[in-house]
């Protein structure tokens, strides 16, 4: 095969999505931490569903950005958010307006973990899809 502009055009786009998306990760944690650890009063409007769903929906939607940065890694991304939840609902203990929750931790881990197994069956699908898909190429 011979050189391929086009094939280095689009190695560049991901590239530099996968860095932009590492970036928006880091902005994602920092939020998580302000949101946890900020005083009450600065808190985000929240969804109306109930604070279980929040905690659920907040690390479902953190775990996803994260996966994105790190897409080969669904387990390492779910397990390091899942710690964080709980090393962070651990840590409103010393701030004066809050008090750490258990049930909020387990949600936020919850959460973290739904998005982990479907990203691994996504990434398993998709594998299985272009497997299939290369081995009905016809040969020359």
């Amino acid at each position: 095969m011979g050189y391929n502009a086009r094939n280095d055009e689009i190695r560049d786009n991901v590239t530099r999505m996968r860095l932009w998306m590492r970036f928006c990760s880091f902005a994602v944690i920092c939020f998580l931490v302000y949101v946890h650890l900020g005083p009450a009063r600065w808190q985000p409007p929240r969804t109306g569903l109930g604070w279980q769903w929040d905690h659920f929906l907040g690390y479902f939607a953190a775990t996803s950005i994260v996966w994105l940065g790190w897409p080969n890694r669904p387990f390492v991304v779910g397990g390091f958010l899942m710690v964080t939840a709980v090393v962070l609902e651990a840590l409103q203990v010393f701030t004066p307006d809050r008090h750490a929750d258990f049930y909020a931790a387990l949600y936020g881990a919850c959460g973290a973990l739904t998005q982990t197994l479907l990203a691994a069956f996504l990434i398993r699908v998709r594998a299985t899809y272009y497997r299939h898909r290369f081995l009905k190429r016809e040969t020359l």
